[in-house]
């Protein structure tokens, strides 16, 4: 009776094997672990994060940034160790006009990848991984990757103000 069970076993558990193998993909892509995956309708708004003031948010309340060195829809994140910590705010059309956002400065900016990334005043947009949740702004003024890194003021300028300027050590 053992060796029935045993032989039965076997080609269930590899066929447990081969569908956790084939599981569905979220659609975000492997230039980093932390970017979020083009998932249609975005909506960007504003809200006041302690410590640097009324800046841009996504549908989750959590603060965007933008680089320095992205001005003018260029998009230079787009590597695993970047993407990583500093996740892409993707879209798959134009994002949506919430509480305190000028309708016409959103748009979107093709990544190297393909993908569609959500734009204000030109600025890629992105989150934080040191921000645990809403009303944060731990990456107010990092320099890392490239450039330094700014929550987003409704006008779509960085806000320089905040946290002392720090360095991630995360370069390219």
């Amino acid at each position: 009776m053992f060796h029935r069970v045993r032989n039965f076993a076997v080609p269930i558990v590899a066929l447990g094997v081969l569908a956790a193998a084939c599981g569905h993909s979220n659609g975000s892509s492997s230039s980093g672990s932390g970017a979020n995956p083009t998932s249609g309708a975005v909506t960007i708004k504003t809200a006041n994060v302690t410590g640097v003031g009324t800046v841009l948010v996504d549908s989750s309340g959590r603060t965007l940034y933008m680089l320095t060195a992205d001005k003018g829809d260029h998009v230079t994140c787009t590597t695993s160790p970047c993407t990583a910590v500093w996740p892409p705010l993707f879209a798959a059309s134009t994002p949506s006009a919430g509480t305190g956002i000028t309708a016409s400065m959103l748009g979107t900016a093709q990544t190297s990848n393909g993908k569609m990334q959500a734009t204000y005043g030109q600025w890629p947009l992105y989150t934080y991984s040191g921000d645990s949740g809403p009303g944060q702004a731990n990456g107010q003024g990092i320099q890392d990757f490239g450039g330094v890194w700014h929550p987003v003021a409704a006008s779509g300028s960085p806000v320089t103000n905040g946290a002392a300027a720090a360095s991630a050590g995360g370069g390219w």
